[in-house]
């Protein structure tokens, strides 16, 4: 699990709430970039869905915010990233369910926008 600061013992209330908050966040830009891709992105190779594009630039881009939304919820962007991005079977953690299909296709994105 990576929400490793709204589950430690003594942390206050309100660090749990904002860790809980962050990886609302990181969620949703993960579920974004791994929406599964239209037949435009597959024919073109170029991430066409504005809302892709944009969670990818900010799991990937060079923008110190995702950076520091990991380290404050407990974790490193880079351990993130290489979550996404390793082949593997299905994984479920405590805040999101992330099948190889929505694996494959951020990848693939990643992939398009020279993240991966």
């Amino acid at each position: 699990m990576i929400d490793f600061t709204s589950t430690r013992a003594g942390a206050s209330p309100q660090d749990k709430a904002c860790a809980q908050f962050l990886v609302a966040i990181i969620a949703y830009a993960i579920r974004d970039a791994s929406q599964p891709l239209t037949a435009e992105e597959r024919h073109r190779q170029v991430v066409c869905k504005p809302h892709a594009r944009e969670a990818l630039s900010f799991l990937f881009g060079p923008d110190l915010a995702f950076s520091a939304y990991a380290r404050l919820i407990g974790s490193s962007a880079e351990s993130i990233r290489r979550a996404l991005l390793q082949p593997s079977n299905s994984v479920e953690t405590g805040w999101m369910h992330y099948p190889d299909k929505r694996r494959l296709a951020l990848h693939a994105r990643a992939v398009m926008e020279n993240h991966a």
